[in-house]
């Protein structure tokens, strides 16, 4: 998401209008910004007195790995360094009965920093020896 106009270009064309010194549009095309944007700006300023943005808080879904779920996929990892992110959503639902997409997991580990390492003793895929030609 964007990020909200400074309040000095709110609060510049909250005085320009109080000032009467152009119509909405006018004083959007002096600001470059659309008039719906200043007619934004002026209706805030009525409703509330002030030119400050909105809150943001509560946007989007809560994360479902919080700190004590973080805990235990630590030491779940620990134990067994070797589970995919798939063999972890299935830990995860079986011990706190919610389902968990395999991208919410990778977000979940990397916003706690829980690191993954995997094995790399497993066998290497066999390949025939030289090269291969089709005939």
């Amino acid at each position: 998401m964007p990020a909200p106009y400074s309040l000095d270009l709110r609060q510049k064309v909250i005085e320009a209008y109080a000032n009467k010194e152009g119509s909405i549009r006018q004083l959007a095309t002096r600001f470059k910004l659309s008039k719906n944007t200043v007619s934004g700006f002026l209706r805030r300023f009525r409703e509330t007195g002030t030119v400050h943005p909105k809150r943001r808080e509560g946007v989007g879904h809560p994360a479902k790995i919080d700190e004590p779920r973080a805990q235990y996929l630590t030491e779940v990892l620990q134990c067994e360094p070797d589970l995919t992110l798939q063999e972890l959503c299935q830990r995860f639902e079986a011990r706190f009965g919610e389902t968990i997409s395999t991208s919410a997991m990778d977000r979940g580990l990397k916003k706690h920093r829980i690191t993954r390492k995997k094995n790399g003793l497993r066998s290497p895929k066999t390949h025939p020896p030289g090269p291969t030609t089709l005939a």
